[in-house]
């Protein structure tokens, strides 16, 4: 099934989305050759020749060392393919305009049966609006008895979603297996949860913790309800240029576009006795970036780095979208950001980036600022 769905994308031209899925897959399942192969190709496809070639070099070392035998004839083809740069390896152009008409991003929601998700939805429904992508709402339900209810909510649920919006229930035994399958099978972008989870544990919870190792797409996990995208406050992002920074900033410029809301970014002020530079350079290379991307301007805002000064920045904002910290298997999402969490007056979704690539975040940032004494 895994490989179908990949397979499936490939054909659709969507070899730069899952690049990053498949290397993953490729660590956890070293003996798949059909996994190796869709990799071989899709970096192919991305320009990455030298790269594909590696991947074979590295299934044949692998299967070599552990049971003497070579790849498989249809991945030696698959290799000598490479190395002439045979057409029948590029993307038809048919399948290129099949992709561009038929496949669109989603967007997946995904609720515990019995909580109520009503702000995860509302925004949900905001990013939804005015973006080319489809919207999932998925009830997850613990008791089959519960099943009927849950499906007729989501029904319920679904006149008040963009045309096109899909829904469904059905019971669960593990919330990051569903939402990771959901995710892999839907093509997903984005995955919203609720506050089911106690963002305040350190380390996080481990259901939350194998959402975010596994899940091929950016998560974000909304607390707060309800999220009130009409006032006139702004999209706020305290942002230190780490890679869940950038997925947090690609979030928010996205809200910021289709609510048309301000977007702030907050970075860490200058210290002169201390001898550390303010975060001005890093807020404006994100600017640009999101204009870049987006078309869509910011405010930078130097706040001192510490947890009041921060929770007392975002106060007249009407959401807050901030990425775990860098080491959150061990310190969960950060002390500064539990802070926001805990004390901050409006909705805070905290943002976890996926294997898939964004399109905001450069290829290498070497300057990284820090909230706090997450440095």
């Amino acid at each position: 099934m895994l490989e179908h769905r990949i397979e499936a994308e490939l054909a659709l031209g969507r070899h730069l989305e899952v690049v990053g899925e498949l290397e993953a897959l490729v660590a956890e399942h070293p003996y798949r050759e059909r996994l190796r192969g869709q990799l071989m190709l899709a970096l192919y496809r991305s320009g990455r020749q030298a790269e594909a070639l590696g991947v074979y070099r590295d299934a044949r070392h692998v299967l070599v060392e552990s049971f003497g035998v070579e790849p498989t004839p249809t991945l030696q083809e698959l290799q000598r393919a490479v190395l002439r740069q045979d057409r029948t390896l590029d993307l038809l152009p048919r399948c290129a305009e099949r992709a561009a008409v038929e496949e669109r991003p989603a967007l997946l929601v995904v609720q515990r049966h019995g909580r109520d998700g009503s702000g995860t939805v509302e925004l949900a429904r905001t990013l939804a609006s005015s973006r080319e992508c489809d919207l999932i709402l998925v009830r997850l339900v613990e008791d089959e008895r519960d099943l009927a209810q849950a499906s007729a909510e989501v029904r319920a649920v679904r006149g008040m979603l963009p045309p096109g919006a899909r829904t469904a229930a059905f019971v669960s035994l593990g919330t990051a297996e569903d939402v990771v399958r959901l995710a892999r099978e839907n093509l997903v972008q984005l995955v919203l949860l609720g506050t089911e989870f106690d963002l305040d544990q350190e380390p996080l919870p481990v259901e939350l913790a194998a959402v975010f190792d596994t899940s091929p797409s950016d998560v974000g996990v909304v607390v707060g309800d309800p999220v009130d995208l009409g006032s006139e406050g702004s999209v706020s992002v305290p942002f230190g240029g780490g890679e869940h920074d950038w997925a947090a900033l690609e979030l928010a410029a996205w809200l910021a576009s289709v609510a048309g809301m301000p977007l702030r970014l907050l970075g860490t002020a200058g210290d002169a006795i201390g001898g550390r530079r303010d975060a001005s350079r890093l807020l404006a290379d994100a600017s640009l970036a999101v204009q870049r991307v987006v078309g869509v301007e910011s405010e930078p805002v130097l706040v001192t780095p510490a947890e009041k000064a921060l929770v007392e920045s975002v106060e007249a904002a009407s959401i807050v979208i901030v990425g775990v910290a860098p080491r959150w298997r061990s310190e969960g999402i950060g002390r500064i950001r539990r802070a926001l969490v805990r004390d901050a007056r409006p909705p805070v979704v905290v943002v976890h980036r996926g294997l898939r690539p964004g399109g905001l975040a450069p290829r290498e940032t070497s300057t990284r600022f820090t909230w706090s004494i997450e440095r």
